[in-house]
């Protein structure tokens, strides 16, 4: 697998990413946690979330449940963290099923921060 540094932060990340945006509606948590382990066994190690997901349908019962499959795949597979790299996303002024649409600064950055800690089950974000 093709891998290119993410800009000077002395990481390498595969040419391919695992989006996320549909674990929890579309795609249930064992098919997630299927696509997380296929997509590491073929050289994939860039994981791309956010506190919204999943998308499709957007709606605010459902925001946090990508993280929550991620990290029960997490908590199932403590010896893996290391292996891929995990990129989340703040959610903004506008969305209104978040923190009822708050401007981001940094308290809702740091509110943001620790759920999405707590529901990917990892200590730390790439």
């Amino acid at each position: 697998m093709k891998t290119n540094s993410l800009g000077r932060t002395g990481l390498s990340v595969s040419a391919y990413c695992l989006g996320t945006m549909t674990f929890g509606t579309q795609t249930s948590e064992a098919e997630g946690h299927g696509q997380i382990d296929m997509a590491l066994d073929h050289g994939i190690n860039f994981l791309d979330t956010a506190e919204m997901y999943p998308t499709t349908p957007m709606a605010a019962e459902h925001c946090g449940e990508t993280e929550r499959i991620i990290g029960t795949w997490n908590a199932a597979n403590p010896s893996r963290r290391g292996d891929y790299i995990l990129a989340t996303k703040v959610t903004g002024a506008g969305q209104r099923m978040v923190r009822d649409g708050a401007q981001i600064s940094r308290a809702t950055i740091t509110e943001a921060v620790e759920g999405s800690l707590k529901r990917l089950q990892t200590d730390y974000i790439d």
